[in-house]
């Protein structure tokens, strides 16, 4: 398992890096899912995109499923690996596999939860 990194811009909200082995899922990460609060709710950080990917992944019942897209990237479940794409071939696709993703989106969610004082 490598580590996710969380870093808060200036309007909260808490980017996941990757690292440099993993630019295409720190881009789909921040792109598809992202702490971002829905439109439509009040401004700030928010778990909703991480609880709705993560479930999207708990019920997927084929062994291909999209998970989440954004405006330039999308991750979908490919058999056991999670999979980075760019919408626009900005970099070749990347394979996670899946428990390693749902650890690190796991992580995520709790350091959006330590910002928000514990509430979803």
């Amino acid at each position: 398992m490598f580590e996710w990194h969380f870093r808060e811009r200036p309007d909260q909200i808490i980017e996941a890096d990757l690292g440099p082995a993993w630019p295409g899922f720190t881009e789909a990460l921040n792109d598809a899912v992202s702490t971002r609060a829905p439109r439509g709710q009040p401004a700030g950080i928010s778990t909703y995109w991480i609880d709705r990917t993560l479930t999207a992944l708990e019920t997927a019942n084929a062994p291909t499923k999209a998970l989440a897209s954004g405006n330039a990237t999308s991750l979908a479940l490919d058999g056991p690996f999670v999979v980075a794409q760019s919408d626009y071939e900005m970099w070749p696709d990347e394979r996670m596999s899946r428990e390693d993703f749902v650890e690190g989106m796991e992580s995520w969610r709790a350091a959006a939860l330590a910002r928000l004082g514990g509430h979803s």
